[in-house]
Formats: structure tokens, sequence, C-alpha cells
């Protein structure tokens, strides 16, 4: 089933979206979603994270968000710096924000204190 999705991206992303929202409820369906959100994000990072962030409140959509993360991290690391810097922090992020604030602490401690302060 998340394969599925994944193919779909390739011709209809619209599509794509409406049908993982459709398969991927529960537990069992949280894989479509996974799936769906990495791969896209190798693609488009950022509609990705958008999507990601957008679905329906659920315990599986903090996961989503970070495997979309994951790959647009890896596939563009200056875009998905960009993206995040660009936003103000919020829940959804906070994780993601964590873990990205460490590791710019490591490369510039001024820039991961800047950030850290935007956060509530």
């Amino acid at each position: 089933m998340a394969r599925m999705g994944v193919a779909l991206i390739d011709h209809d992303v619209e599509r794509a979206k409406a049908w993982a929202i459709k398969h991927g409820q529960g537990r069992k369906g949280v894989g479509v979603l996974k799936h769906i959100a990495y791969y896209w994000a190798v693609r488009d990072g950022s509609a990705a994270m958008e999507w990601a962030m957008e679905l329906p409140e659920s315990p599986e959509r903090g996961g989503v968000i970070k495997r979309a993360w994951i790959s647009f991290g890896h596939a563009d690391p200056d875009g998905a710096r960009e993206w995040l810097h660009a936003r103000v922090p919020d829940g959804q992020l906070m994780g993601i924000y964590a873990r990205h604030l460490r590791f710019l602490a490591q490369e510039d401690p001024e820039a991961a204190l800047a950030l850290a302060n935007k956060a509530p």
C-alpha cells in the first residue's frame, strides 16, 4: 500500500495526497503516510513538510513529520535549514528544532542561541 502512494506522487501529487489520507488512517495505515512523506520530501521537501504538518491531529502525525524532515534534510540540507529557520517554532516541530539546535550549536553557537530564543 505504501509503495502505491509513492508511485502516485510521480503522476499526480493531489491524488497521492488524497489516497494517502484515505488509506493512512490508524496504526496499520501510518506506514502509507510515512512512506509518502519520506519519498516526496526527496523531491520537494518544503511541500512534503507543509502537507505532513497539515495532517489531521493523530498520535502518528509526529512520526510522519519526522520522516519528511529526515528526507528533506538529507536531500537538501541548506533548503531544509532555510525552511526551518523561516518558521516560528511551534509544538509540532519542537523535536525537530531540538535536534537541529544540537547540530547547529556545534557549527554556529550564536545562530543556535538566536534560533532557540525565538521559541515560546
